[in-house]
This record gives C-alpha cells, structure tokens and sequence, in this order.
C-alpha cells in the first residue's frame, strides 16, 4: 500500500496513501450505471407503461399494405405480363370475368347470356366500359373502305350466323384465347373502372360479383374472377387470417416451454409486456411515417418473435445466475454480463438481415431492411424501457447476504456430462458432421428459385383459382415481348421488316409450349382476309403496295387500344408478343432463347433487335433471389468473422464460430 507523509504541528506523520477502487471506476463506467432505466426504473418503467396508451392509439390506425406489384417483382413472367396490360388501359382498374356456358358460347342460349352478364357487369358503381365478344366490334369491306360493325350481335342467332361467329373467332389469333377459349365453351368479360376501387370497396368487392351474377349460376353457368383489387384483398385477408391464428398459438406454444423454465407468473407478465412493448413501438413508427404494414412485416413476425423472445430470455438466465451468486443488485449484475455478447448478436443478426438490401429484387430489399430494423428495434426497447420492466417485475430474493451458495448442481452435472460425452466421441462426431456436410452441399445444385405469384395465395381463394384457370383455358398469360427498331418513323411499314414479322412469327408458333403469338403484321394480314371477303388463304400480308398503305392509314386513323401493344405512336417500332402458358422458368427461359436466336439470324438491314433487357429480367427473375441471398451471405460471413476476431481477439475462435454456424445452415 502507499504512504505519504504529513507535517502537522512540527510532527511528520506517515500514513497510508487512498488509493482509488479501481472496480469501482470500471464500474462507474459500465452499461448498467449508465443505462437510465437501470438507475430510475420505477419513475421511466411508469413513464413507459402509461406510453403505451399513446402507441396503441397509433397503432389502430395503422394499414395493410399487399403490395401486389412487390409480389410481382418475384414472378416476371407475370409482372410482364401485368405491365403489359397495365399500359395498354392506362393504369386504370380492369377485372377480367369468366364465363362458362352450358351449351357453349356460340349458341343462342351462350350469346345472350354472355350479353346479358356484360350488361349486368357494366352496371357496377364506377364501371365505364365492358368488352366481350358482344361487346366489340370489328371492321367490315365497304366499298373502298371498312365499317366498324358488332362482331356478335345477339339478332342474329341461326345455326348459319352462329358458325359463321365461331369460325371466325377461333381462327382468329386476336380473338382465340384473348375472347374466346379454344374450344368455345368459354369466354372472357373485361370490365374497365375509370376511378380507382378503393381499399374499402375491395373487401365487399367479390360479394358484389357474386350478387350480380347469382341469377345465371343458379342456371348452371360457372364464373372465375382475375383482377389485382381482388387480388390485394385476398393477401390481405389471408394475412389476417394467418396472424389471427399464427400469434396466438407462437404465444401460447412459447409460454408452455418457458413456464418450465421460469416458474415465475410475474417474469412471465414480463414478457408479455415487454413483447407488447416492442410490437406497439414498431407498428406506432410505421403509423407515425404513414408506411402500411407490409408484407414482408407479416413474414418476419415469426423471426422477429424468436429474437425477442431469445434475447429476453438470455437476460433473464443473467439476473438468476447473478441472483445464485448473491450480487447485490441481480438485474444490473446479469444485464452487464451479457451486454457484450447480446449487442454482438444482435449486431450480427441485424447485418445478416441488412445485407439482403442488396438484392435486386424490391421484395427481397424490403424483407433485409425491414428485418434489420426490427432487429435493431428489438435491441434498443430491450435494452432500454425494458430494463425498467425488468427491474420492476424481477422478484426479490429472501435471503440475500447469506454466505450459502444455492447452486443447480443437477443441472451443471447433466452439463459435464454431456460435454464428457461430446469430447469422448468428437472424432465420430466430426466424421459424421463432415459426411452430412457433403451429402447437403451436394443437393445445394438441386436447390430452385421458381417463385410464382400464385404460391403466396391460399388454394381456395378466388384470384389463385382464376390464375390456374386462366392458365389451363386460355392458353396462359406469360407474356414475352420482343422489340424491332426500324429507325425511322414508319419503319414498321417497309415490306421487308412486315415480311420479317410474319416469318418470325410463324417460325415461333411452330414450337408446342407457345400458345400465341402476336405482331403488327398478323394485323395487317387480319385487315387483309377482311378486305378479301374471307377467301381461303388471304390471312396474309396484301401484295399490293397500294393496299398495304391503305391498311395502314385506316389503323392510323382509328387508333384501336390493341395497337399501343403492337407498335409505338410513331410506327418506328414493333413489339412481337409471346404468350406461354406458366412454365419452369429455366425451361422457359431456354424457349425464349431459341425465338430470339432465330430473331437475331433473319433481322433486316438498319433494323435492331432489342431483347436484352427483357430477356435479362427473365434470366435472373428466377435466379437473382439465390445469387443475392449468397451474396449476402458472403458478405455477412466475413463481416461478422471480422467483428469476432477484433472482439475475441483470436481468428481462430472466429473462424471456428462461423464455420459451426455455417454448418448449421448447410444442414
């Protein structure tokens, strides 16, 4: 010990030096002193209980969000498809209706009936136009001009009129499968809205179908529905339904296994309100920033739980492991020893999440970032109001200052002896770890990232059912579109690249898995059998210059909806469409790469092909979720073997806990 002298009345004294606690410094600066829910956790545990009136008024308001263009993003075969559509009738609301016929629909009985529900559909609140095959026109020769004239009219019912209709319309490409189905059993109602369906509306919007086409389904005849305000309301409801039940049961499964373990009603109040806390705080901030609960908030609940819920535990085996060693203060004692470890883990759980933004994919951005920050949420109400709940519901101990150790020494000898065993067997062990290794990065070539839409609806909901129906019926609604850049305004016009469409698309609807494809020259050709009255092979380009301009300048004139599909404003561009039906997408993908090779082989001079973006999409639709989740799992591997080797002080420590976790993920 120190000594210093001191002079007092002539007379030197020596005695000993105060030397400063140096645990008591170190502690001075600990998390637990510094913390201000662990030194007032009576006055801010309050002051947080009576918060979470505030946060459950916030909360109430908040909003589902379904997000069905982020759900696209993960299926571009249908997000292609959904664009397509989407700018063809300028973003506004559509719902497509399937009506099957008894009798078929080229019968007087389906003619009428098909007439009758379209007017019964464009009777709906908002409704501003109905297309179906009574509900169109189509152009007629007159003269030296055309007519537009009903392409069904339901006067004219006789077996003549009727065969003349379905010959029609099954031979022609812009009415087979877009109209009509293949076999004339069933066709399709288009119903354009020209205000928004709001969010209300949506949830009453099936109803309201189902009230307006009940007279004809007691007669027999079958309805299926496709539309996205249908679709955003069904997520929703599933969501609802699943949290309904999913919540519950994860609670109550939780509360089972940890009684065993707590024994303690008051702990387990705890956890309660601290996992309420927590839940109120995040829905609060998405109402606060007017964000709707997204999707990917609803898919992480089960991961967000299992880190509060680990986390809280963690500091609840603390303050009993201190309150077993008689600290003076069990909850600030336990909370300090696992401080570093729990930030570390949660630090490292919030990378993992975090490196997910990286993807290209918006879903899979949003589900990194919104995992992180719950994280990071989780982190900050734990280890902040939820010291005070700690300190206010940890029961007391009875008989602290007694020199007795209570220790759980049944416990720590079922510990020894399954350590003993572990180092006995290690070798067995390690050899088997390494063979199940093997076996799984084997199967990690077999792993598939064919997302489709669909898989994110239940089977019995009505938009999955029309999507498969859709499907199976009329031919599919994958959509690939191919862009042909003449160069010059009416490009499209020159014989040769017309000449070019109609080999091109003839050449792609040789291959089986295509159902239809559609160009501008298949339109010409269209005008053309019309202008030929019908005769047997004039479904072709016209020969004559002069025609072919005529053609034009009446397409020009009329301005269909279909020809902003087809082509650009200016004629410089032509698109080729591509219709599937839902496929692999690495067999459909190949598919697409043999129309575009043999695009690329007969492309006129001056004219460019553009493909690539499109085609892009395609190949890394299906495939970019794997590359990113690898990705990010590189990143996070070495981010986080960085942060153990500089906190442990020891690669070789690092590098063993990654290459275990890594393991385990492997299995």
């Amino acid at each position: 010990m120190a000594k210093r002298q001191i002079k007092q009345n002539g007379i030197i004294r020596s005695e000993a030096a105060k030397v400063p606690d140096v645990t008591s410094l170190s502690r001075s600066k600990s998390f637990s002193d510094m913390n201000p829910f662990l030194r007032y956790p009576k006055p801010l545990g309050i002051v947080a209980l009576l918060c979470l009136f505030p946060l459950l008024f916030l909360a109430s308001k908040i909003k589902f969000s379904s997000q069905a263009d982020k759900l696209l993003a993960t299926d571009q075969g249908q997000q292609e498809t959904f664009e397509k559509l989407r700018g063809i009738i300028n973003n506004q609301d559509v719902l497509v209706v399937s009506i099957k016929c008894p009798e078929g629909i080229f019968s007087p009985s389906g003619l009428i009936t098909l007439h009758d529900v379209s007017e019964a559909l464009l009777t709906m609140e908002g409704a501003s136009d109905v297309k179906s095959l009574t509900h169109s026109y189509k152009p007629v020769r007159s003269g030296f001009s055309f007519d537009m004239v009903p392409l069904a009219a339901t006067n004219h019912l006789d077996i003549v009129s009727l065969k003349r209709l379905s010959d029609f319309s099954l031979s022609n490409p812009l009415i087979k499968n877009v109209m009509v189905s293949s076999d004339g059993m069933e066709a399709l109602i288009n119903v354009t809205f020209a205000t928004p369906i709001t969010r209300e509306r949506q949830s009453s919007l099936s109803e309201e179908l189902d009230v307006i086409l009940n007279p004809w389904v007691t007669k027999g005849y079958r309805f299926h529905y496709l539309g996205l305000p249908l679709a955003e309301n069904e997520v929703r409801e599933a969501l609802k339904s699943d949290i309904r039940w999913m919540i519950p049961v994860l609670s109550a499964g939780i509360a089972l296994m940890l009684i065993g373990f707590i024994r303690s009603f008051r702990l387990l109040f705890f956890l309660f309100i601290q996992s309420a806390f927590t839940l109120l705080c995040g829905i609060a901030l998405l109402s606060l920033l007017n964000i709707g609960i997204p999707l990917s908030g609803w898919l992480l609940i089960p991961f967000w739980a299992t880190i509060q819920w680990t986390l809280l535990i963690h500091c609840l085996s603390a303050c009993r492991q201190s309150k077993e060693d008689r600290a003076e203060h069990p909850v600030k004692d336990g909370i300090q020893r696992i401080f570093k470890s729990a930030s570390l883990a949660m630090l490292t759980t919030a990378i993992g999440m975090g490196s997910l933004s990286a993807s290209e994919s918006a879903f899979i951005q949003e589900i990194g970032l919104m995992g992180a920050g719950g994280v990071v949420l989780i982190f900050l109400t734990t280890f902040g109001p939820g010291m005070s709940f700690l300190n206010i519901f940890y029961p007391r101990s009875a008989d602290r200052g007694s020199n007795k150790r209570h220790r759980e020494h049944l416990h720590e000898s079922y510990v020894q002896g399954y350590l003993n065993w572990l180092l006995g067997n290690r070798r067995w062990i390690l050899s088997a770890a390494l063979f199940i290794f093997l076996i799984s990065a084997f199967g990690l070539r077999y792993l598939s990232a064919d997302i489709r839409i669909k898989s994110f609806l239940n089977k019995d909901t009505r938009t999955r059912q029309g999507l498969e129906h859709f499907d199976q019926i009329y031919g599919g609604a994958n959509i690939f579109q191919m862009e042909i850049d003449t160069g010059n305004p009416n490009g499209i016009h020159q014989r040769q690249v017309l000449n070019y469409l109609e080999k091109l698309q003839e050449q792609a609807e040789q291959k089986p898995e295509i159902t239809a494809v559609y160009s501008y020259a298949q339109l010409l050709s269209m005008m053309n059998q019309i202008w030929e009255q019908y005769t047997p092979g004039s479904f072709q380009l016209p020969k004559s210059d002069l025609i072919l301009g005529t053609f034009a300048t009446v397409l020009k004139t009329q301005n269909y909806p279909f020809m902003r599909a087809l082509c650009d404003t200016d004629y410089q561009k032509s698109w080729l469409i591509i219709r599937t039906p839902d496929m692999p997408g690495k067999a459909y993908v190949n598919l697409i790469s043999e129309i575009v090779d043999i695009a690329e082989r007969e492309l006129p001079n001056g004219c460019k092909l553009n493909i690539q973006e499109g085609l892009y999409k395609l190949i890394q639709s299906d495939r970019q979720i794997v590359q990113s989740m690898t990705r990010s799992a590189l990143s996070t591997t070495c981010i986080i073997l960085i942060l153990l080797t500089l906190l442990w002080r020891s690669f070789k420590l690092g590098i063993m806990a990654v290459a275990v976790n890594l393991l385990a993920v492997v299995f």
